[in-house]
């Protein structure tokens, strides 16, 4: 059964903006809190993640060329009632199956 694709990407760029610490070194050096700030941001770590270096828009508009985390958003309440998750992560947790169905005619599921 398919279903909807929910998906975040936080680029290195945002962390350094968030927060100077999170240089590519930190980044290296610290793999549990590197998970967690991913986690605070959406990203649904107990599920595969890709990690990609390329050039992208980062959430401020702004083009970088750096690493940036894509993988699936966090469906859990917490983060579903928060301001920060997506219409799409909404949808998915919602269950609606004619959301679903809706989302499928536009080719937005896996």
């Amino acid at each position: 059964m398919s279903s909807i694709i929910a998906l975040v990407y936080i680029s290195q760029s945002e962390l350094w903006t968030v927060n100077p610490q999170y240089t590519e070194e930190w980044v290296q050096n610290n793999p549990q809190q590197l998970e967690q700030v991913l986690y605070d941001l959406g990203l649904d770590v107990n599920q595969p993640y890709e990690v990609q270096s390329n050039t992208h828009r980062n959430r401020f508009g702004n083009i970088n060329t750096c690493t940036r985390w894509v993988g699936n958003e966090r469906l859990n309440d917490e983060w579903i009632n928060s301001k920060y998750s997506s219409q799409e992560a909404k949808d998915k947790a919602s269950g609606n199956t004619l959301v679903k169905d809706l989302y499928s005619l536009r080719g937005m599921t896996e």
